[in-house]
């Protein structure tokens, strides 16, 4: 995956990842702290540590997430989209809620 930062005038960022030759992700937020805006474009480029250790992972996962199952941290499998998914499915968070924890728990894990 190769992640581009894009930063518009109004200080919005976008992330565009490539996953194949015809798909692109784009990610974006707004703040007016750009810095804000960075650390969590830095966190999206780095869940790949996440997807590639996933065994080691899963364990803290679901001690943050203790709703989650194993059925569900198999399906998972370190993408972060499936995991967003089951935790808004399993506490019924909002979306962005989701997000933002996600990524406040993985700068956390100083990974």
């Amino acid at each position: 995956m190769v992640g581009v930062i894009e930063r518009t005038a109004n200080t919005a960022c976008r992330l565009i990842t490539r996953d194949g030759p015809d798909r692109k992700t784009v990610r974006g937020h707004r703040k007016r702290n750009s810095i804000w805006c960075d650390v969590t474009m830095e966190v999206e480029m780095d869940w790949n540590r996440v997807e590639g250790n996933w065994k080691q992972v899963r364990g803290k996962v679901q001690e943050k997430w203790g709703k989650l199952t194993d059925d569900d941290l198999n399906v998972i499998n370190g993408r972060r989209d499936q995991l967003e998914g089951k935790i808004q499915e399993r506490y019924g968070y909002h979306k962005e809620q989701i997000h933002q924890e996600l990524n406040d728990w993985f700068t956390a894990q100083g990974w």
